[in-house]
């Protein structure tokens, strides 16, 4: 069991009625069934590694609510950071009840953090990849050569 700030079991407990799913999907299926019914996503990650479950939940129109640590910077455009990243505890506590105050807000972030995880699709990322790859070959190749 990870350890969870305190601010986000008051969360917890103050919204219990309002959160649908808190816990681990059983299946990829029930997984993906679930982003595709979320309107925000927290994290309050001490350790993350590439940031993957952020970026589907992105794509499936999950708007973050991130730690300004670990690789969530990198993931989310400069642009973004002031509306989805956090500093502290007491930051994410007012910054989701805001949105939740304001559902408006939230689905104006909602097209952005989709815009924004598409630079991260596989076929996009696949073909900058391939590029590399015959640069990368085309460079050993001429190095041979020399």
């Amino acid at each position: 069991s990870q350890v969870q700030p305190q601010p986000l079991l008051q969360l917890k407990h103050e919204l219990a009625d309002r959160i649908e799913k808190d816990q681990p999907a059983r299946t990829r299926r029930e997984y993906v069934n679930w982003l595709s019914r979320a309107d925000i996503s927290v994290t309050t990650a001490a350790q993350e590694n590439f940031g993957y479950a952020v970026i589907e939940a992105m794509a499936a129109g999950a708007v973050p609510l991130l730690p300004r640590r670990l690789s969530y910077p990198e993931i989310v455009p400069k642009a973004l950071h002031e509306d989805l990243l956090y500093d502290t505890d007491r930051d994410l506590s007012d910054r989701l009840s805001a949105w939740l105050r304001q559902p408006a807000q939230v689905e104006a972030l909602r097209v952005r953090a989709m815009r924004a995880a598409r630079r991260h699709d596989w076929s996009l990322r696949v073909a900058a990849l391939d590029r590399w790859i015959e640069q990368t070959v085309g460079t050993v190749r001429r190095r041979r050569k020399d």
